[in-house]
């Protein structure tokens, strides 16, 4: 946030105040306000600071006017103290504005007809002439958003075009949402950034995804009631909709601005333990992309992700990412990055590059790859065309154990270093029949194997698959120790050009 530093303490040591000296309009249901900071410096802006005593239980009403009073105060902290929130309207924050919920606080959803409970501004459509014009990162920034409980309350799932939202934020810079639990999500998702410049989602909790309704007969498997491809924290586009006339932008123009500088950090997802089968498809990534516009700079570290039932980190054309220290246990599948391959809003291929996925454990997959690079196809935008590769990974330092078809998987990914993994009890994916490998390098071109341990595959311990023949030329795999395999410890085709393996010590 960009106020001076004792403005910021003072408007905390103020609102603390006011609550023990019974200040005049701290009421229940009401908002009240402290005086505000003196300016720091000559032109600094004073720190103002609001409340909202949700004691006897209170609704969107009186939340709404604490933000609107910070708005009009050009900015301040809005608190809201313990209690219940509900809400029958979205809550809109604006710029400079920290919304601060007690640990004791839960807002609730209430109404069919809400399909969000916070957005940065007023939704496309809503009336709001200036709102319906933003773009690229020029919309309302410098938020705050932390503490609480946001209970999306949503419905069991009946319909895969029909959801229910946490908080979402778009065309931004500078975003913070922290120290909060978000619940009950139906189909979409529990925050999302859709054109974010420099945002954070850190500390937080994201429990339950809702089941299908089991009323619902499924009549499309490729479009179950409830959708598969759903993340917890979703990091997007600001594009237009599928359908004619739809626009996937809530707030201002579809401009096809996207995530840039995110960092998400220390977070934890899991299945509700009050709903069996509540687990997220998808803890945090990206399912949707435009030429040229990728996700760029994206931070995923110290997180721990439970119960997945598609891949639990699955960022698709998203460049520079940086995957650190993160644990995930029981997903369908861990770690999957991929380059962005032909939707209806993205006819063709791009690739991906500049990555690192490095000191993670995934244990317990279900049915897929504990880590997974793809790239392949072609990219028609350039003239000529190229191969649209996931170019330049670093996969080193992970612990994959127990994962499903294989451990470490790279396709079509240039110059891939695979390095100082431990790999074990890969077994046949239950689904898919594919034996249990090790460590697979499939059409990658430079790929450097070295350093790995691997112990009881169903499989390979490293193997190299290509086609066509030459597609994984100029590799190297050595000092790598394999042991306890069904299948040949390490396997390189005689079509592979000038593929190396040396100094491996196989038992």
């Amino acid at each position: 946030m960009s106020m001076p530093e004792n403005s910021r303490h003072w408007g905390r040591r103020g609102f603390i105040g006011g609550l023990g000296a019974g200040t005049a309009g701290l009421i229940a249901g009401a908002v009240g306000s402290a005086a505000p900071a003196a300016a720091a410096t000559p032109g600094a802006v004073a720190w103002n600071a609001f409340y909202v005593d949700a004691t006897p239980g209170v609704t969107d009403v009186q939340v709404q006017a604490a933000l609107d009073a910070a708005r009009a105060a050009k900015g301040g902290q809005v608190s809201i103290g313990p209690g219940q929130v509900t809400l029958t309207k979205y809550l809109r924050i604006y710029a400079n504005t920290r919304l601060t919920l007690s640990p004791g606080t839960v807002v609730t959803r209430s109404g069919a007809n809400l399909k969000f409970m916070l957005m940065n501004g007023t939704q496309l459509g809503g009336g709001d002439a200036h709102d319906d014009q933003i773009a690229g990162y020029e919309g309302y920034g410098n938020i705050i958003v932390e503490g609480g409980v946001w209970d999306v309350a949503g419905p069991l799932a009946t319909d895969p075009t029909l959801g229910y939202n946490g908080l979402q934020f778009v065309h931004a810079r500078n975003i913070t949402v922290q120290d909060l639990e978000v619940r009950n999500v139906t189909n979409w998702h529990a925050i999302k950034f859709q054109g974010v410049s420099n945002g954070t989602v850190r500390n937080c909790r994201f429990i339950g995804y809702r089941p299908a309704d089991p009323a619902v007969p499924v009549t499309d498997p490729k479009n179950p009631p409830r959708r598969n491809i759903s993340e917890a924290i979703s990091l997007d586009l600001c594009w237009t909709g599928t359908a004619p006339g739809t626009n996937n932008t809530l707030i201002g123009v579809a401009d096809n601005t996207s995530c840039a500088d995110i960092r998400i950090l220390d977070n934890h997802c899991d299945a509700a333990p009050w709903e069996p089968g509540s687990g997220y498809p998808v803890f945090t990534g990206s399912h949707s992309g435009a030429l040229g516009a990728w996700q760029q700079r994206v931070e995923i570290s110290g997180n721990t992700v439970l119960n997945t039932t598609n891949m639990g980190i699955y960022p698709l054309g998203s460049n520079q990412l940086v995957i650190t220290n993160n644990r995930l246990h029981g997903c369908f599948g861990g770690i999957r990055v991929i380059f962005d391959g032909s939707n209806a809003v993205q006819p063709q291929p791009h690739p991906v590059w500049d990555f690192v996925v490095s000191g993670n454990t995934v244990d317990a997959t279900t049915d897929e790859r504990g880590i997974d690079i793809v790239g392949g196809g072609t990219d028609t935008s350039q003239t000529p065309a190229v191969p649209a590769t996931a170019a330049r990974a670093v996969i080193t330092g992970n612990l994959v154990d127990g994962a499903k078809r294989e451990g470490i998987h790279v396709f079509g990914a240039p110059d891939a270093l695979i390095t100082g993994n431990l790999v074990a009890n890969v077994t046949v994916s239950p689904n898919s029949g594919v034996a249990g490998n090790g460590i697979s390098v499939q059409n990658s071109t430079g790929a450097n194997v070295t350093g790995n341990t691997v112990r009881h595959c169903d499989g390979y311990g490293v193997v190299v698959f290509e086609s066509p023949a030459g597609a994984s030329a100029n590799g190297l795999i050595t000092a790598n120790s394999v042991s306890g395999t069904k299948l040949t410890p390490i396997s390189v085709p005689a079509t592979a050009v000038n593929v190396v393996s040396t100094g491996n010590l196989t038992f």
